[in-house]
């Protein structure tokens, strides 16, 4: 059996935190937790997630600067939310080459229900990019010269 996949949630919002935290607590392969961005580097000290969904709401350069030392401290998946990707292309653009895998835009709570399987799917996608033969339809056979007599 497979390990949860560990994911935090970094948003300034606590009841966004929450009702994102409870909808990806749905899928049983997800162990889920969220913190504010200031505490975050804190609390990955004492347990350091496999994925991390950061909301940047202004796309400030804190929120550069947090992937950059993220990624300078121990790099991990980060899929980035952002309500500004139309109007913050460049900070996008900034925040990608400072580590983020992701880029995706919202969510709201009004899209929060609809985007929850596709943002499952990308957090397991990163999170365990290649899967195990075991977990694959591969069988492996033996050398037919091998066997026993």
């Amino acid at each position: 059996m497979m390990s949860r996949i560990k994911v935090l949630i970094v948003d300034d919002s606590a009841a966004a935190r929450l009702a994102l935290a409870a909808l990806l607590s749905e899928d049983g392969e997800l162990e889920v937790a969220g913190t504010e961005p200031t505490l975050a580097l804190a609390s990955m000290a004492r347990e350091w997630p496999d994925v991390i969904l950061l909301y940047m709401a202004a796309l400030g350069m804190d929120d550069i600067a947090f992937l950059e030392e993220l990624m300078a401290v121990r790099p991990t998946p980060v899929l980035l939310f952002s309500p500004h990707l139309g109007k913050g292309a460049e900070m996008v653009l900034q925040a990608v080459f400072a580590g983020a895998v992701s880029v995706l835009s919202g969510p709201d709570e009004r899209s929060l229900h609809e985007k929850a399987g596709r943002l499952i799917d990308g957090i397991k996608a990163v999170a365990r990019p290649k899967r195990p033969v075991a977990e694959t339809d591969l069988h492996v056979q033996e050398d037919p010269g091998r066997g026993e007599k």
